[in-house]
């Protein structure tokens, strides 16, 4: 990034923030605030929990796979994959489950001293 796209990124970035706050956060499951309130700012996400349904700006159908152990939504239409990486695994798609499980330490490449 260079210097214009580094501080429109910085404003995206506040701005999301300072909404997510004036908002209360994201309420996800049954966390709430030590007063007992939810936030709220979970309304304005445009896919996490919207497996199967339309991408609001473009129609296609949000799919949710696992990264980092995590569940994970996406539009694959909107946002790209990174260049270099393959088709999500058919298992990992919208309705879908995987009975992969992660590798255990000992099938592990070792890692590589520097």
């Amino acid at each position: 990034l260079r210097g214009a796209q580094v501080a429109a990124l910085r404003d995206a970035v506040v701005a999301a923030l300072s909404a997510g706050i004036a908002a209360g956060g994201a309420t996800i499951d049954d966390f709430r605030h030590a007063d007992g309130v939810r936030g709220s700012f979970q309304d304005e996400f445009f896919v996490h929990r919207r497996a199967g349904k339309p991408c609001p700006t473009c129609g296609t159908q949000i799919v949710k796979f696992v990264a980092a152990g995590r569940g994970t939504y996406a539009c694959e239409s909107c946002q790209k994959r990174p260049r270099g990486s393959g088709p999500r695994p058919r298992a990992a798609r919208a309705g879908a489950r995987s009975d992969r499980r992660p590798a255990s330490p000992e099938s592990r490449p070792a890692a590589r001293r520097r």
